[in-house]
């Protein structure tokens, strides 16, 4: 059983977004519960990448044409606001490891 692909470039981009939207709490809580300072850099690391990512879909859907920019411009004000909340929680680890945020 296979569920409907759109073949939309659009469709694609907005999947990923959703996609890695959802992922961001996952790690927050995997990092979260480990006891691990490493498994916690990787779980931020992978965070990081997301929210670029979150903010390059949002390029993609504009040059794509997506007639609702007031949305790209709110997620991107959003995405930024929670970059600074995951920067401040990021640092709160315990110090010990390596740190990939140089």
């Amino acid at each position: 059983m296979n569920l409907y692909q759109s073949n939309s470039h659009r469709d694609t981009i907005a999947n990923s977004l959703l996609t890695d939207a959802i992922l961001i709490p996952k790690k927050i809580a995997s990092a979260e519960i480990s006891g691990c300072h490493l498994e916690r850099m990787k779980s931020a690391s992978f965070i990081n990448i997301m929210i670029r990512n979150i903010n390059s879909y949002c390029n993609g859907l504009e040059k794509d044409g997506v007639k609702e920019k007031e949305y790209l411009n709110l997620l991107r004000k959003e995405i930024k606001i929670f970059r600074r909340s995951f920067k401040k929680w990021r640092n709160s680890f315990p110090e010990g490891g390596t740190n990939y945020f140089n």
